[in-house]
């Protein structure tokens, strides 16, 4: 197992190519079978959902890679509108 959705197979004789790529093709849960960096799909209508698949994977690992952006805010919280001064107010003893 190489990822969740891939396995890697080893092959020392060539003649089992054929049959490995054959049966894996056959098998409904394979969307694709790669050998030397090239590509085979399964036939028919499995062929186009193998290659939406592929896509949909290539796009996540895309986004994935993807940086994200944090911002951070910080220092004095500037006021809108017009300032106001702090008017201290004397009280007198006869107010109390």
């Amino acid at each position: 197992m190489v990822e969740d959705d891939s396995v890697l197979f080893t092959i020392e004789e060539g003649k089992l190519f054929m049959e490995l790529k054959e049966f894996l093709l056959g098998e409904p849960e394979v969307m694709l079978f790669t050998s030397d960096s090239q590509d085979y799909y399964p036939e028919g209508k499995r062929r186009i959902e193998a290659q939406k698949f592929i896509e949909n994977r290539k796009q996540k690992t895309a986004d994935a890679q993807k940086p994200t952006k944090t911002s951070v805010k910080g220092g004095k919280k500037k006021r809108k509108g017009k300032k106001r001064k702090n008017k201290k107010k004397s009280v007198s003893k006869q107010e109390l």
